[in-house]
């Protein structure tokens, strides 16, 4: 067991957090991040914003999205691309971007802990690792709780991270369906039935709301919908689902 003091713990290496350690380490303060996976970057880099914007690069270019869409081919063929040829793509972006965030840090001084954070007292924190075993005591001047949120998975959608699946357990499926079905039409669930539809799954989209992404302007909405239809997408608006039932 180690014991560490700083002037500033942060709890959580995500955006925030990173920002944070960076801004106080750049002001003279000892900082101390506490990460409880074995990679910082939080969300963001690891299931989030990075991993989408990659994969569309990814899907856009394997494809030859841009070419077809340049030379004015209305049709986009379906596509052989493996889960395996996006995987390469994306930790290809991923190596590089954990290799530059340990490059921030050690640059700025900050020590990097990883496990899981329980607070003792309102300075010290006790750091476990997955078996339960204390490996550090930080204690610091200042605090600051940076670990972000997660998806709200209601109650009666049976999740089983094989064939219902949230935005964070899509990335892991091992090949690209023939089919999906995405329910709720907003940033994440828009995004993601836009990739697959691409690769030629057959994608449907459900939202209670009129159409995808409805914080937009409704004529830019509707524009959006043609060109998503375009490549296979079908959206059904004005409906919610009651239960979700799995058949062998």
């Amino acid at each position: 067991m180690e014991e560490l003091y700083a002037d500033l713990v942060v709890i959580g290496s995500g955006p925030a957090g990173q920002k944070c350690a960076i801004q106080a380490a750049k002001l003279g303060k000892s900082v101390v991040i506490i990460e409880r996976y074995p990679n910082p970057g939080g969300a963001c880099l690891h299931s989030g914003t990075i991993p989408s914007k990659s994969l569309r690069e990814a899907i856009l270019n394997l494809s030859d999205f841009y070419t077809k869409s340049f030379y004015g081919q209305k049709e986009i063929p379906k596509q052989s691309i493996s889960i395996n040829d996006l995987n390469f793509c994306l930790n290809l972006v991923l190596e590089e971007q954990i290799k530059q965030l340990h490059r921030q840090f050690d640059k700025n001084k900050i020590a990097l802990v990883q496990g899981i954070a329980h607070f003792e007292n309102h300075h010290q924190i006790a750091v476990l690792d997955d078996n339960n075993h204390l490996t550090h005591l930080v204690t610091g001047e200042r605090i600051v709780i940076a670990t972000g949120s997660k998806p709200r998975n209601p109650k009666n959608v049976p999740f089983d991270k094989e064939m219902v699946l949230d935005s964070t357990r899509l990335l892991s499926i091992d090949h690209v369906p023939k089919n999906m079905l995405v329910l709720g039409g907003g940033i994440i669930g828009s995004e993601y039935a836009s990739f697959f539809a691409v690769l030629g799954t057959e994608v449907t989209v459900i939202d209670k709301k009129e159409q995808m992404l409805p914080y937009l302007d409704k004529e830019i909405g509707m524009h959006l919908q043609t060109a998503l239809t375009k490549i296979g997408l079908k959206f059904i608006g004005k409906k919610d689902f009651d239960e979700i039932i799995r058949h062998k």
